[in-house]
């Protein structure tokens, strides 16, 4: 049955799950190793601007996504010890948000 943040299927319904942005310190979300995940609505209010890429190139090997070195025409994680013909590009955004 339907339930808080349920759909009539019982699926998860991501409107009804949000949480205020205050939930997220009170819960002390982020402080694992693991990421957490939250859906709020809220609104932009500052974009950082720096003088880098807003992105990093990252390991192609399954659950690691640690910054790879470029190595000739190849690209190395030093965690798992490996070269890879290909990178992933995985984005960086440092903003504020408010709601």
């Amino acid at each position: 049955p339907p339930g808080p943040g349920r759909d009539s299927s019982g699926a998860t319904d991501p409107i009804e799950s949000r949480i205020p942005i205050t939930a997220i310190k009170d819960n002390a979300m982020g402080t694992s190793e693991k990421g957490d995940y939250a859906t709020v609505k809220a609104y932009v209010n500052f974009v950082k601007h720096t003088d880098t890429d807003p992105w990093y190139t990252s390991c192609t090997n399954a659950g690691c996504n640690k910054k790879v070195i470029e190595a000739g025409s190849n690209w190395m994680c030093e965690k798992c010890n490996k070269s890879n013909e290909d990178c992933n590009y995985r984005y960086i955004l440092n903003m504020s948000i408010m709601d």
